[in-house]
């Protein structure tokens, strides 16, 4: 019986050969989490949109200097088969770090403010630069994409499993 078992293996490995099938599979996967990753990133993109005037809360945050919607990136893991969409983290110290999460959830977050500071009777104040914590409500802008570009993630596996095929 254990020579019947070796014979069989035998035959199946003759007509099954895994890395044939493994690599063309593993690729099709990264191929979809590179598009999903991308149109995520797009459809965040396009969703915040130039203005000085902030967004209501619950719509996209609305941007001055265009920096937030330039730095959404998105990086496909090979080893973990996985792929991270967001804005990096651009932060001159350590208390800028959670801007980003603040405006997709709310809460609290550093902004510099102008203040204005009298030194003596008839003399011109001082103007000053000062931290001052702020919370902020959420203006959700990744969650929304990567829901909508979800819906369309079987319609992308069949393209790419078609272009292999």
């Amino acid at each position: 019986m254990a020579q019947g078992l070796i014979v069989g293996a035998r035959l199946w490995k003759s007509f099954f050969d895994e890395k044939k099938v493994r690599d063309p599979a593993e690729r099709a996967a990264l191929k979809v989490l590179a598009r999903f990753g991308a149109y995520v990133r797009t459809d965040a993109r396009q969703s915040i949109r130039r203005a000085a005037k902030p967004s209501p809360p619950g719509r996209p945050p609305r941007s001055v200097t265009g920096r937030l919607k330039q730095h959404i990136y998105f990086v496909v893991e090979r080893a973990k088969r996985n792929v991270v969409i967001g804005p990096t983290l651009f932060a001159k110290s350590a208390r800028d770090l959670p801007a980003a999460a603040a405006l997709e959830y709310g809460g609290p977050s550093w902004t510099t403010r102008r203040m204005k500071r009298r030194t003596e009777a008839g003399t011109k104040p001082i103007v000053e630069r000062r931290k001052v914590k702020v919370k902020i409500r959420a203006h959700p802008f990744m969650r929304p994409a990567f829901q909508k570009v979800q819906q369309k993630l079987p319609e992308l596996w069949r393209e790419v499993l078609a272009k292999t095929t």
